[in-house]
């Protein structure tokens, strides 16, 4: 088995690793290689599109405009804060999703 020098954690050293993965200079074991985290993730996803990251603020404000109408012909100012209230939320919703 060809091997080349590796750390090893007891000693210290630069050293070869044995056929049983022991340390040539002081025999204790060393660590197994961990594979490239590449190989453990798999393949990167794509970035979701504008229409896919912003479709809850758009069915939010949609919402929120129907409520702000019905608020209107109906001469409500509670529904018309309600509609505010729904734009805020979806806003700060966006925000701690993404990461401030």
């Amino acid at each position: 088995m060809a091997s080349f020098p590796t750390a090893c954690p007891a000693c210290g050293r630069e050293t070869d690793t044995t056929e049983d993965g022991r340390c040539h200079f002081c025999g204790r074991r060393k660590p197994e290689p961990v594979p490239p985290a590449s190989t453990l993730s798999g393949p990167p996803r794509p970035a979701p599109s504008v229409w896919d990251d912003m479709r809850p603020q758009l069915v939010a404000a949609a919402l929120s405009a129907l409520i702000a109408v019905i608020g209107l012909l109906a001469e409500s100012a509670l529904l018309l804060v309600l509609a505010a209230l729904v734009l805020v939320v979806a806003a700060v919703a966006k925000i701690v999703a993404d990461g401030w």
